[in-house]
């Protein structure tokens, strides 16, 4: 299992970063390997809820079915996803701070099967993707009182 850490500031309460980062129909506002997030499930967001994620990684076009297994608002989640040859788990914490919350989002991979050729350059490129979804999350949230940014806006990203 590789595992990455990655810590952000937002100028935003913890409440309101927690409902955008727990509806993963957001990620691709501002996680440039994201190309498209579809809620699978029906009522409020919370443990229980699932989500499909098609991404781009490693040059490929990725299915990743989440599912929310822990969710307390302002506080953090758990989504675990499985994808081909893969699973991930996203632990996702908020510490709140005179305005700004602490985004602690830790993320542990598990290859399988052929996948596992991928393993001496996950770790690295995990990190380079989580570099770059931070980056997404402080344009975004630093945007929210000018004019949100586009997708076709941001650079892509190149692994």
């Amino acid at each position: 299992m590789v595992t990455v850490s990655q810590i952000v500031n937002l100028r935003a309460p913890a409440l309101v970063v927690s409902n955008y980062l727990s509806d993963f129909e957001n990620f691709p506002e501002w996680d440039r390997s994201a190309i498209e997030a579809t809620r699978d499930s029906e009522g409020p967001i919370g443990t229980g809820t699932r989500f499909t994620v098609l991404a781009r990684h490693f040059g490929r076009t990725v299915h990743i079915a989440y599912e929310i297994t822990e969710y307390r608002p302002a506080v953090g989640f758990v989504a675990v996803g499985t994808g081909r040859g893969f699973r991930v788990v996203n632990e996702v914490r908020f510490t709140s701070s005179g305005g700004v919350t602490k985004v602690h989002w830790r993320s542990s991979v598990k290859l399988r099967g052929v996948a596992v050729v991928f393993a001496p350059v996950l770790k690295t490129a995990m990190a380079r993707i989580g570099d770059s979804a931070m980056d997404g999350l402080r344009v975004y949230f630093s945007s929210l009182k000018r004019e949100r940014p586009t997708r076709s806006s941001r650079p892509a990203l190149a692994i």
